[in-house]
């Protein structure tokens, strides 16, 4: 035999020994990798397997599994589940061919992959009347790289049709397409990549005249480390439009980001995130893009991780007293630690760019420890700085909003007459206000509190005790028939009928026949002598005053109009506004006087003609 011809005989021994070592060794590493799988999930609360084993073949291999979701009472999907299934649980039994590397059919070099698909199940197929055939609910493919990382992608079946429930016969028209899913994991360095998408969805209620929609939403996440309950790494969501559509009302959102980036720091988390929103119309309401931005710093990770532990095994708030136990050693944990809690910004954009902003961070600095006086010492150790910044086109954009959302039905001029007063009623308490301070555009807003002490733009306004008992002392019992917020309410039928309210007439605002018919006199615009709000019936409303002086009055009633009197007759010099029929609705009632004095007087509401 000539030497070329050993020589390649040679090379192909070598090349099958080469390769059956190879098989023999990918084999082994498939196994080794399904094990290591196998205990993560043996590990995992709401995983039950009952089988999960790895039969190697020559080139080839068969993976058995039968595995149980079950989610935890406070899991979201458990909710989800309860409704859908007559178990709150997803079960997955079968097995899955798997090829062996080191070349990998349609993929390239690789220790294994499996690839198919997953049926619809049958306990779906009655909610599902028009899912096309015996087409597959899901196409899976798995690999196992040469680095010993494990990727796997999913691909669900685009679907339009209706959504039935079997029994109530209730239908909503679903559609979606383009959703899609990969996650790589390393399991022995614990690193996990997951890539989301789904490029439309939209949901049709015809029963409750409901529509929703969102089109191109992506997930992305990168984990440098896994640990339980805690990610380090970063994480992004975001979609380019949703909308909701319901009856009258429409909601929609051109654009939407949140992103978050968690590192650790020795055995610390320092985590920040961002929430960016694009402009959003809510019926005729229009607001500027949005941004927020909150971060955590010195948060301990073993604390951290273990309080979530803890209260993964606290099924409803009404036991946390039973749990407390285990909840208190990893709080006292995070709190030596000395945490922070940032929202580094809030800005709005009302009419202009980001024309409406505000910060606001906590700081602890004390020992965490827990006793029975800790919610009074924690001022000691506990500080908050805030700044908020408004412009003046900013208040004019939130004194519009308002008027249209809370008087929809007033006119033209009596919208602008409200935005004068609301305008002026503003300036009015900003005046004296330590909190605020006037800039060449707008207000600017700041506080802190340290060491027990209140200050605003670093003068000291008062001490905490003194704040608190203020606090107190702010929240009377509210008087009959006046409401906590300054309001009179009242319904038809009210007792005892004349209702009277003492006021001050007068002021420096003249009103004149430009606000309405008969109006006259002088007045505080900014501040209504009363608020009424007045739940009609078959009664008519009558408000009246009397007073020393010559007086007049103002209501601006919930159909929009400006109501105004002067003389009662030619013999009755005191006002009185009659509403034959009225509305349900806020009333606004100024008392002015002709010459401008300030007087003191009764304003009488009652339900009896004179």
């Amino acid at each position: 035999m000539n030497k070329p011809v050993i020589g390649l005989a040679a090379a192909v021994a070598v090349a099958a020994i080469g390769y059956l070592g190879t098989q023999a060794y990918v084999g082994q590493q498939v196994s080794k990798q399904v094990e290591a799988i196998n205990q993560q999930l043996v590990a995992h609360n709401e995983i039950l397997v009952n089988r999960l084993e790895y039969s190697r073949g020559w080139g080839s291999g068969v993976l058995h599994y039968d595995l149980v979701y079950r989610p935890a009472t406070g899991n979201p999907w458990y909710q989800l589940l309860d409704e859908l299934l007559p178990q709150p649980e997803l079960h997955w039994q079968g097995t899955a061919d798997v090829d062996h590397g080191p070349w990998l059919p349609g993929n390239g070099f690789g220790l294994a992959q499996l690839q198919g698909s997953i049926p619809l199940p049958a306990m779906l197929r009655p909610w599902l009347p028009q899912y096309p055939g015996q087409a597959p609910m899901l196409s899976y493919r798995g690999e196992t790289h040469l680095d010993n990382t494990l990727s796997f992608t999913l691909e669900a079946i685009d679907y339009k049709g209706l959504i039935q429930d079997p029994e109530k016969r209730e239908e909503v028209q679903w559609e979606h397409s383009g959703a899609h899913f990969n996650v790589r994991l390393h399991p022995l360095k614990q690193q996990l990549t997951i890539l989301a998408s789904l490029d439309a969805l939209a949901l049709d209620v015809p029963d409750e005249s409901l529509r929703m929609g969102i089109e191109n939403l992506q997930l992305k996440a990168d984990s440098t480390r896994l640990q339980p309950f805690v990610w380090i790494g970063d994480a992004s969501l975001a979609l380019d439009n949703a909308s909701i559509q319901a009856d009258q009302n429409h909601l929609s959102l051109q654009g939407m980001r949140i992103s978050s980036d968690t590192v650790q720091n020795g055995n610390k988390l320092n985590s920040t995130a961002e929430l960016e929103l694009g402009p959003i119309e809510l019926d005729d309401m229009r607001l500027g893009e949005s941004r927020l931005r909150y971060s955590m710093q010195d948060l301990d990770i073993e604390g951290y991780a273990g309080l979530m532990r803890a209260a993964n095994r606290l099924g409803d708030i009404d036991d946390l007293d039973q749990h407390w136990p285990s909840l208190r050693p990893h709080l006292k944990r995070i709190l030596a630690g000395h945490p922070q809690l940032r929202m580094d910004e809030l800005s709005i954009s009302l009419g202009e760019p980001y024309n409406a902003t505000a910060s606001l961070g906590f700081e602890y600095h004390g020992d965490g420890e827990l006793t029975a006086d800790f919610a009074e010492n924690i001022w000691n150790d506990l500080s908050a700085v805030g700044q908020a910044s408004l412009t003046d086109s900013a208040i004019d954009t939130l004194m519009e909003l308002f008027i249209a959302q809370q008087n929809a039905e007033l006119g033209s001029s009596e919208q602008v007459l409200m935005a004068d007063v609301l305008k002026m009623q503003l300036t009015l308490q900003l005046q004296d206000n330590p909190f605020a301070r006037r800039t060449d555009n707008g207000y600017l807003f700041d506080f802190a509190l340290r060491d027990r002490m209140l200050t605003a733009h670093e003068e000291p306004v008062m001490d905490l005790a003194t704040l608190l008992a203020m606090g107190q002392a702010l929240m009377p019992a509210p008087e009959p028939g006046l409401s906590s917020g300054g309001v009179v309410e009242l319904s038809a039928g009210f007792s005892p009928d004349p209702y009277v309210i003492r006021a001050t007439s007068g002021g420096d605002d003249l009103v004149d026949e430009g606000y309405g018919e008969g109006c006259i006199g002088y007045t505080t615009i900014a501040e209504a002598n009363v608020e009424l709000f007045y739940e009609a019936g078959s009664f008519p409303l009558i408000i009246e005053a009397s007073a020393p002086t010559d007086t007049a009055l103002i209501v601006i009633a919930p159909d929009g109009g400006v109501y105004c009197n002067d003389d009662r007759s030619l013999y009755e010099l005191d006002p009185r506004v009659i509403f034959d029929t009225p509305e349900t609705g806020f009333y606004y009632i100024w008392l002015t006087d002709l010459s401008g004095e300030r007087s003191e007087a009764d304003i009488s509401i009652t339900e009896i003609m004179p």
